[in-house]
């Protein structure tokens, strides 16, 4: 697996509209993805160990799940992402119905993502994530029963992804719009959510 390093950002979205214009000399909408919807059936233990290690702010990290993109519930993918410090590592295989899961289904979590590629850095990559929302899940099942939201409708999550460290320029640029990084994990939101924990 080939990690890249991610730092996450909460933002406003009246925010979003000043932010955006300082980035678009470095940046334009992803010419493949551009804007669409992220699904994913997050699978853990018992214990939720996956929200615990999150909580309690280990190094190593990991957590399992079942994404698919849009309305097409037949291409689904398995992914298990190890997160070491800011480095994440993905790994990722066809879903496959038939597979016994040793973790169970808990939430199925659901966003609206706006993907930007860099103009001259093909490895340095920016996402906006919004209405960010959940259902809780004991089995796999891959329909919305409920919309919670589980950050306020009117704020997003940035995101940077690059393989190397980021540029000056660009944390120049989020350092001058005051933007301030945080440690953010939707599965962990959703299930503070459902468990009535916050913070």
């Amino acid at each position: 697996m080939e990690g890249r390093f991610e730092i996450k950002y909460k933002i406003p979205l009246k925010s979003w509209c000043v932010l955006k214009e300082k980035l678009n000399p470095y940046f334009r909408i992803d010419r493949r993805f551009g804007n669409y919807t992220v699904h994913s059936l997050y699978l853990d233990t018992p214990k939720l160990n996956s929200v615990e290690d999150k909580i309690e702010g280990h190094f190593y990290k990991c957590k399992n799940r079942i994404r698919f993109y849009g309305q097409n519930t037949n291409e689904k993918w398995f992914e298990q992402k190890i997160k070491l410090g800011d480095k994440s590592f993905k790994r990722r295989e066809i879903y496959q119905t038939d597979s016994s899961y040793i973790m169970k289904p808990k939430c199925l979590i659901s966003y609206e993502r706006l993907a930007f590629e860099c103009f001259f850095d093909p490895y340095l990559r920016i996402n906006l994530d919004t209405l960010i929302r959940s259902s809780r899940r004991d089995t796999l099942d891959f329909s919305h029963s409920e919309n919670n939201f589980i950050l306020n409708p009117t704020w997003g999550i940035f995101e940077m992804k690059h393989k190397k460290n980021f540029p000056v320029w660009l944390l120049n640029i989020l350092k001058e719009s005051k933007m301030e990084k945080v440690s953010v994990s939707k599965y962990t939101l959703s299930m503070n959510h459902f468990r009535g924990r916050y913070g």
